[in-house]
């Protein structure tokens, strides 16, 4: 299924170690034509130290879903419906860099309220690798991540990876305080 995932982020600082931002995450499955997943969440970020930043968020995501129901004929019909899950999370991020080169290692914890299925918590990693170059007045900006998940689902087993994520793409600056990011994602689901 080749999908398009498009998110859209607004953030200020409050102090220059203090930042705030909101972001709303659509996703448009079976070839880009069926809107299946929306994810509206706030983030605050401390920065202590340059190469430290501690963060706190909420996530409001909503999963269509689809179940099979019967009419009174006994004809099959699909029914389809949003299933919602809440989701506070805390962020440990350590940032370096070498060369111009940046590199940063994002912890994050998730505790995940979903409805119909039991809460449980899920360990994500992220690991970002920017490159030092800046091409054309856009200052097109290569970068790399990879992102392994480690949920402790809810049946009965204990922690488990669950996922991981490969990215590959550039960010570019469309205007003075637009930017935007094209990338690839190759994701690999372990439980489906």
């Amino acid at each position: 299924d080749s999908q398009l995932w498009l998110t859209f982020t607004f953030s200020g600082k409050f102090t220059n170690n203090l930042s705030a931002s909101i972001y709303e995450n659509i996703r448009l499955g079976d070839d880009a034509k069926d809107f299946y997943y929306s994810e509206t969440a706030i983030l605050l970020d401390w920065t202590p130290r340059p190469w430290l930043t501690l963060g706190a968020g909420y996530t409001e995501a909503k999963n269509k879903k689809t179940k099979t129901l019967y009419d009174a004929s006994g004809a099959e019909v699909l029914d389809e419906y949003w299933e919602y899950e809440h989701q506070p999370n805390v962020s440990v991020t350590f940032k370096g860099a070498f060369s111009g080169w940046k590199l940063d290692d994002r912890t994050r914890v998730e505790y995940r309220m979903k409805e119909n299925t039991q809460d449980y918590f899920r360990y994500r990693n992220r690991i970002r690798l920017i490159s030092p170059w800046k091409w054309t007045a856009l200052k097109i900006n290569p970068r790399t991540y990879y992102e392994l998940n480690l949920s402790d689902l809810p049946n009965d087993v204990d922690w488990e990876f669950d996922r991981q994520r490969f990215y590959i793409g550039a960010t570019l600056s469309l205007l003075n305080h637009i930017n935007g990011e094209l990338y690839y994602l190759k994701q690999l689901d372990w439980t489906g």
